[in-house]
């Protein structure tokens, strides 16, 4: 056992060694947290507000608004009048108009704009990271430790994932600060949870097939155009996804009352909780595709 988690261990440390060596991870980083900043640069500018005010805190005591000073643009708390408090609808006192908008914003550039990108790249990109070892000769070289099927594959697998990770992890983080600055506040929670329960999944999904399903190729070439085969189920899955979470956001209008004002939990509660329950439930599907791929290779062997 111990000697199981050694090796496991060292191929991916040895995996992520090669990713950085190729410059791989870079170039996936660098495409996605690119291509994430010009989607919001190309959003049109914004300054959500009901007349001048931007915020109705109708539960303080004594009610107070939020407005912008259309000399300065600067925002101004000042007590509400019962005038400015019936000005706004009841579903929008009692949260930041500038919040929600931001929080609006880069949730759905997060949950829809990125899964795509993750579609496209990470089925064909980590296609090839068994039949690398194949080309530079390094299976033999396992071979001879030895390392079982179970233990390599296995292996091999947490090492994309962990290179995966570690590329969301720096694009969440420069791709959040690019949008506080730009954007404004935005409620850090739910763009935590758009990555944690929406992309994270999908991606480690993504990559989990396009990893075991070209485990078998001779060559990168093979396994890159096994990983173009899988494309289409990447983007098959991407809209399932895509159409669940948009579908709960647009339920959101029937459930605001005056009892149940709208919030951001009511907003992309319900979108994010339903989107991570189907994909952990594809995520098990990598599972099965193990246990199949482990199956064929002790067969082969």
């Amino acid at each position: 056992m111990a000697l199981a988690l050694s090796q496991t261990a060292a191929i991916i440390r040895y995996e992520l060694l090669m990713a950085w060596r190729r410059r791989a991870l870079l170039v996936m980083g660098g495409f996605f947290l690119v291509t994430l900043i010009g989607f919001t640069a190309m959003q049109p500018p914004s300054q959500p507000a009901i007349g001048d005010i931007v915020e109705v805190n109708a539960s303080a005591n004594p009610p107070t608004i939020t407005r912008r000073d259309a000399a300065t643009g600067e925002l101004i708390v000042e007590e509400a009048t019962e005038e400015q408090i019936q000005s706004v609808p009841q579903a929008l006192r009692d949260i930041s108009l500038i919040t929600l908008s931001s929080t609006q914003m880069v949730v759905m550039l997060v949950a829809i704009i990125f899964p795509v990108l993750v579609a496209i790249t990470v089925v064909v990109f980590f296609a090839e990271t068994i039949p690398l070892d194949r080309q530079y000769r390094i299976r033999e070289l396992f071979n001879s430790a030895p390392v079982s099927s179970l233990v390599y594959l296995g292996s091999k697998l947490l090492g994309a994932w962990a290179a995966l990770a570690i590329t969301l992890l720096f694009v969440m983080i420069g791709f959040g600060i690019f949008a506080r600055i730009t954007l404004g506040a935005f409620d850090l929670t739910y763009y935590l949870q758009s990555w944690l329960l929406v992309v994270l999944p999908f991606s480690l999904t993504c990559t989990g097939w396009s990893v075991l399903a070209a485990s078998g190729a001779g060559s990168r070439r093979k396994a890159i155009l096994i990983g173009l085969v899988l494309l289409p189920g990447a983007l098959l899955l991407y809209t399932l996804i895509s159409v669940q979470f948009w579908s709960e956001v647009m339920l959101v209008g029937s459930r605001i009352t005056p009892q149940e004002p709208l919030t951001l939990t009511m907003l992309f509660g319900a979108a994010i909780s339903q989107t991570a329950a189907i994909q952990f439930g594809f995520l098990i599907s990598v599972g099965f595709l193990f246990l199949v791929v482990w199956a064929w290779s002790r067969m082969r062997a």
